[in-house]
């Protein structure tokens, strides 16, 4: 606890992200998956990548549309959430709640 609150301006969203993303990715990829499939965007993509050949697998993760979509979804989150850890780190008007102010008091 005390590595994450003395740690760097992201030392909690890197902790999160360790410890929550397999999580996360089991549960928006389905979401992920539907709105593409429903939007038609995912068979689209498909055959593109199909199109391709054995160039598609150079493109990793990329070649599958969902996992993609899904792995920046989460990169996002977890930018937003570094970013607001920063704020309560730097800024004592971003320390909103008691508890906060008393943890960051103690730092």
């Amino acid at each position: 606890m005390r590595g994450i609150l003395n740690g760097p301006d992201d030392a909690a969203t890197q902790y999160f992200k360790r410890t929550t993303s397999d999580t996360l990715t089991t549960r928006f990829k389905p979401i992920v998956a539907g709105v593409t499939a429903k939007v038609g965007l995912a068979q689209q993509y498909n055959s593109v990548m199909s199109s391709a050949g054995p160039m598609a697998s150079m493109m990793g993760d990329k070649a599958d549309l969902n996992t993609y979509v899904t792995q920046k979804a989460l990169d996002g989150l977890y930018l937003r959430v570094g970013d607001e850890e920063k704020s309560i780190r730097t800024d004592r008007a971003a320390r909103t709640t008691d508890l906060m102010k008393k943890v960051f008091s103690s730092k």
